[in-house]
């Protein structure tokens, strides 16, 4: 808005100033007008004086007569005729001063406007850069704004890939959990089968008969007592051991029947006291395989 009024005023102020130079050409032509005005009837007459006859003009007359030519430099001094055509120069010129002095301040007006246009412009172009700077970054942005949504939706799909990666490798987990569940239901059911098989060919099957001996002379007060892994024997609990028997040659003896089912046993034979010291027979546990068996004896010397 600012910049279309300086142009505005600018332009006021042109015509302004074609309008003084028109006056001062007007009042030029008028100057010299009254210049031709003035300078004819002096040109006539010294065209038509004779040689050695006194020119009719005054003013002719004043320039031959030097005294007259030093009254004629006051004004009081001037003839009638020139009187009125000097107050029009000096009219005139005046009138060419003052037009000249407008259009010297019309020509520094423009000047000024001028000046303040061209820094108007240069802030129009500064404004301009701005804003196609401004552009390039806001685009930069939209680019930068695209790539950060792509990477966002790259992202968002890849996590959607993994998870339904991750249900796939769970259902996987989870079909191989019920297969191999269903392959030990399979498993249960044919251990079940063969238990049932076994149970009902061990059904009224007579029991295993196990007779064990330990060789061991004692001393008045002692006893000798069977402890192993069936209950039978006390379950590794020597208050709850079977007792043993003596007999000739110093053998202790207990005899025990376990289920037809019964796989292995294991056992020990303790010395007791009645002062309550019990000692252990040393190394590892009596072992003896009850698989197929009826009747078994077995038979060792204590190991002290």
């Amino acid at each position: 808005m600012q910049q279309e009024d300086a142009h505005e005023t600018y332009h006021r102020i042109s015509g302004f100033g074609e309008l003084l130079a028109t006056e001062v050409g007007k009042a030029q032509s008028r100057l010299s007008e009254v210049m031709q005005g003035v300078l004819a009837p002096f040109a006539a007459d010294l065209k038509n004086q004779r040689p050695g006859s006194r020119p009719r003009s005054p003013l002719l007359q004043a320039l031959q007569d030097p005294a007259r030519l030093r009254e004629l430099s006051s004004p009081e001094g001037l003839p009638d005729e020139l009187t009125g055509i000097v107050a029009q120069i000096q009219a005139t010129n005046q009138r060419l001063r003052e037009l000249e002095n407008n259009y010297q301040a019309v020509d520094s007006s423009l000047l000024v406007l001028q000046e303040g246009a061209e820094m108007r412009d240069q802030e129009t172009m500064a404004y301009r850069d701005a804003l196609l700077q401004l552009a390039e970054d806001l685009e930069t942005q939209e680019r930068e704004e695209a790539a950060r949504v792509a990477e966002a939706a790259r992202i968002a799909a890849e996590a959607r890939r993994l998870e339904e990666m991750r249900r796939d490798e769970q259902l996987r987990r989870e079909l191989e959990e019920l297969v191999s569940a269903a392959s030990a239901v399979q498993a249960t059911e044919a251990n079940l089968a063969v238990a049932q098989t076994s149970a009902d060919a061990l059904r009224g099957a007579p029991p295993i008969k196990v007779e064990v001996g330990v060789q061991l002379q004692t001393k008045p007060g002692q006893n000798v007592v069977l402890v192993g892994s069936h209950p039978s024997l006390g379950s590794w609990s020597v208050d709850d051991a079977l007792p043993m028997t003596w007999s000739d040659g110093h053998v202790w003896k207990a005899s025990i029947e376990l289920p037809p089912d019964s796989m292995d046993l294991e056992y020990k034979a303790v010395l007791r006291s009645s002062s309550g010291k019990d000692v252990w027979e040393k190394g590892t546990n009596h072992k003896a395989d009850l698989q197929g068996s009826c009747d078994i004896s077995l038979y060792h010397v204590f190991q002290a």
